[in-house]
């Protein structure tokens, strides 16, 4: 064990730039361009008349010039041109580092990190503007610390910085767009072409000689068309939008560096279509106007779901959806008439997919049926078909962790109960496959738009549904908030409610929602013209429940539920213990109607039971705003903007208001919307070097939304810590003294020794515990015994394993070796030399400089301690 944590360490310390803070770029800002408007330069004078300025400073002889550099405001960058890079260079040769003694970093506050390269991807050089106990300074990766600089601040602010997400969701170095004509497509096929003639064009464009080698491949071929996967479609601003999944087989350009489509290759993997596939696919979202078919956005699978957002179909039916669908007059009379003729059909369904198409399920027996006078005992195979063309066929199962066909004994006539328990709007419906005593097992399939129906719950027997006391052909399943589907089992004599995992969970007694409650969010809205709401009230008790004969309505408003209108009659239903009868609520006396969240109230004898239910109509926007405290001298900082409404939002201005005084504000990330009951992050920056003084701020939102900043005056976090430390000729001692209120987590020693003009972070053991992190509690007090145990394994003969390990990566032609010889280590080195190395940079010398970090957590803000012994 030793050894290994040894080799590991060591290992480590070589292949990394001694960057031992912790790469935490702050999520202050994100993305956009616009130019800051200042409108008055005497808001704010720069810290550069801070406390920094007194320190002694030295010259900054080791200063290496660099190649490229790229900035980043938390995940918004900007990549410097040829001729910011010399500026650069400059500015940074410049820099003069402080000697200190004694520093406190609060990572939670840092804003900016610059990013340098010299010649290649491994001599890197960060530097990071973060807030300490001496105000603004800037820190880089190799423990230097100099003081805050106004012009390099000047010179960042002029960086129009991209927004890049968590999703790579920027396309190409040609453009945000990529487009070709086509004709408009309808239908699912049409839109799988069309996306991959799209990806084709767009890919074939990445082969041209300019193109940067991140984004160019030398050849393609677009995989087979059942390989893509739509997966949906909608109108945006009357603009039809759709979301495909394209594979696609690609040969890179240079095999030895990464290129953008690294980030979008998936190992065995199923495709949505059911095929297996490794190679690259982007989810990608593509928009058709005027014989043009664009590609406008991309993601990964996983992240699918964030490009998919504002798509719930193309309504080509007069139906709002498939409950409505379910409740027209003549549904029987439509399922005979639609319906193809076969023999032994248990079960007839019609419904519609969320687009609006009509889709018909039928349940039909094979061979060798058994005729049980009401039931059929059979090999059940399900069918669906649109427009009389079949679409899906089964018999196969998942049971006993085999698959086959099932034999299922099912009524000879029943129907299918449609709901939706995957949220994307099409009907799902659960159908018995067995039963015992107690109960029966169901599985939940899951249709599509495009006719195709998977499996939802999984394996039967494992991840299938158990519903104790209901022996039903085709239930429907309670959902909340929380759970997509709720089974029950019978244990010890009661029944016990479980969540889609099979897991126990909890359910409120009486549990009341609308049937579109878990629909998409334009499709939950009851609208203008529509007097009455569906719900569905389940009694999850185990006697009877009554419902009252009058009900109450509330909005939620400004954060909390109002009673908008009260005692309105409905008819009296009794509901048995774990089932549901629906409820048809009446909303006539809504009048004026603001768009928005709704509930009903509902007594129940003893409970009192809330149905909610989404309404359209007038725009009412209700916004709460939340600003991130900001140190003095910030330029920039982070607010979240939380949609309690239904109306989506889009911040079009942003303004700082000081002292009775305006100053535009640039948001990076401004080209998110905040969707209904959604919270999103938005950064700021401010430009031009401006930057957060003394004195009572705010930001205005839209011209309407206002909040106040907090601006922290002073270094919260000078006495926090008391640090005793002892030089010992084999290590350090320290005695950490918690002076805060709150206890200290996850505080972590680190010692850094400088040897030929580097820090480089030296291999102690810490004698008083056996774990990386330690825990002070409040008042209280902790040591640290650091002992060099590293020396003592050099002269191990294990340690010769080591180095021929070592030798025979440098001879090989690899990364790792032109790595390990920016260390000094080379295909010739002898043991010795070796063993000298390794002393000189990574083991204790009492006579050397020597720095020390504590890495802390309080109250969940992060710091870092800096002292010399």
């Amino acid at each position: 064990m030793k050894k290994v944590i040894a080799l590991l360490i060591a290992l480590s310390m070589m292949l990394c730039a001694c960057d031992t803070i912790e790469d935490k770029s702050s999520d202050t800002v994100g993305q956009s361009s616009a130019k800051v408007e200042q409108t008055d330069k005497d808001i704010t004078n720069n810290t550069t008349e801070s406390q920094t300025e007194k320190l002694n400073t030295f010259a900054n002889t080791d200063f290496k010039r660099f190649d490229t550099a790229n900035i980043f405001y938390g995940e918004s960058s900007y990549q410097f041109s040829d001729d910011e890079v010399t500026a650069l260079n400059e500015m940074l040769s410049n820099l003069q580092p402080v000697n200190i003694d004694n520093l406190t970093v609060f990572s939670s506050y840092q804003e900016w990190k610059l990013t340098t390269y010299l010649d290649d991807s491994f001599n890197v050089t960060s530097y990071t503007r973060t807030f300490t106990s001496n105000g603004y300074m800037i820190l880089d990766s190799d423990m230097n610390l100099y003081p805050d600089n106004e012009e390099l601040l000047q010179f960042i602010s002029q960086c129009n910085f991209n927004f890049s997400g968590d999703d790579n969701s920027s396309i190409t170095s040609n453009g945000e767009y990529y487009s070709i004509e086509c004709d408009e497509p309808n239908t699912e096929d049409e839109y799988r072409d069309t996306a991959v003639e799209c990806v084709r064009a767009w890919l074939k464009s990445m082969q041209d000689d300019d193109v940067d080698d991140y984004y160019r491949n030398d050849s393609f071929t677009i995989a087979l068309a059942e390989k893509n996967n739509y997966l949906s479609c909608g109108y945006v601003n009357d603009r039809k939008e759709f979301v495909v999944e394209v594979c696609f087989t690609i040969k890179e350009h240079n095999e030895d560096i990464s290129t953008f489509y690294d980030s979008y290759f998936q190992e065995g993997r199923y495709t949505e279509a059911g095929t297996f596939w490794s190679g690259n696919y982007i989810c990608g979202r593509f928009a058709w106007e005027d014989g043009r078919c664009s590609l406008i956005d991309m993601t990964t699978r996983d992240s699918s779901k964030s490009i998919q957002d504002g798509l719930n179909g193309i309504q080509q039916s007069e139906y709002a959806n498939f409950y409505e669908f379910a409740r027209r007059e003549d549904l029987q009379q439509a399922i005979e008439d639609s319906s193809i003729d076969k023999p032994l059909v248990m079960s007839k369904n019609l419904t519609i997919t969320k687009e609006g198409n009509p889709i018909n399920i039928d349940i039909y027996c094979r061979e060798d049926t058994i005729d049980n006078g009401d039931t059929y005992q059979t090999e059940a195979h399900f069918c669906t078909y649109m427009n009389g063309q079949q679409t899906y066929s089964t018999g196969v199962y998942f049971y006993n962790n085999e698959t086959g066909v099932k034999i299922l004994e099912l009524p000879k006539k029943f129907s299918l109960t449609f709901d939706n328990y995957d949220g994307d709007a099409n009907p799902d419906y659960a159908v018995k496959y067995d039963e015992d005593e107690n109960g029966s097992y169901y599985v939940l399939e899951s249709v599509q738009s495009d006719g195709r129906v998977f499996n939802y719950s999984g394996r039967a027997y494992e991840g299938g549904i158990y519903v104790a006391g209901c022996f039903d052909a085709s239930p429907r399943l309670q959902k909340t908030d929380n759970i997509k589907y709720v089974g029950w089992i019978f244990q010890d004599g009661k029944y016990i409610p479980t969540n889609e995992n099979g897991n126990e969970t909890e359910l409120p007694e009486v549990n009341i929602y609308s049937d579109r409650l878990y629909l998409p969010h334009t499709l939950k809205l009851y609208e203008e013209d529509e007097n009455s709401v569906t719900c569905f009230a389940w009694n999850n008790t185990d006697s009877e429940v009554s419902t009252d004969n009058k009900f109450d309505i509330e909005i939620y408003s400004g954060g909390q539920w109002k009673t908008i209108s009260k005692d309105i009659s409905v008819d009296t239903k009794t509901i048995a213990p774990r089932e549901y009868v629906e409820i048809i609520y009446d909303i006539s006396t809504l009048k004026d109607r603001i768009a928005g969240k709704y509930r009903f109230v509902q007594h129940c004898g003893d409970y009192t039971a809330y149905g909610e239910f989404y309404l359209a109509g007038k725009e009412n926007d209700v916004i709460n705003i939340t600003c991130s405290e900001v140190p003095k001298g910030a330029t920039c900082g982070n607010f979240t903007i939380s949609n309690m409404g239904i109306n989506d939002i889009k911040i079009s201005s942003a303004i700082l208001l000081h002292d009775g005084k305006e100053y535009s504000l640039e948001i990076l990330n401004s080209e998110n919307i905040v969707k209904s009951e959604t919270d999103i992050e938005f950064s700021y920056i401010l430009k031009d070097t401006v930057s957060i003084q003394d004195g009572k701020y705010s930001i205005l939102i839209n011209g309407s939304q206002q909040a106040d900043i907090n601006v922290i005056d002073t270094f919260k976090s000078n006495n926090l810590i008391t640090v005793e430390t002892e030089r010992l000729d084999n290590g350090i001692n320290l005695k950490v003294t918690n002076n805060a209120n709150e206890d200290i987590l996850y505080i972590s020693p680190i010692v850094l020794q400088r040897q030929d003009n580097v820090w480089n972070t030296i291999y102690l053991t810490d004698q008083n515990h056996s774990y990386d992190y330690a825990t002070i509690e409040s008042g209280k007090s902790i040591e640290f015994n650091l002992v060099d145990d590293f020396r003592s394994y050099i002269d191990d003969e294990e340690f010769e394993e080591y180095y021929e390990l070592i030798i025979e990566e440098l001879k090989e032609d690899n990364e790792l070796a032109e790595q390990l010889q920016e260390y000094g280590m080379y295909p010739d080195i002898t043991i010795d030399e070796f063993k000298k190395l390794m002393i000189d940079k990574y083991c204790y010398n009492p006579n050397n400089e020597i720095l020390i970090t504590l890495e802390y957590s309080i109250n969940n803000e992060e710091f870092i301690s800096i002292m010399r012994p």
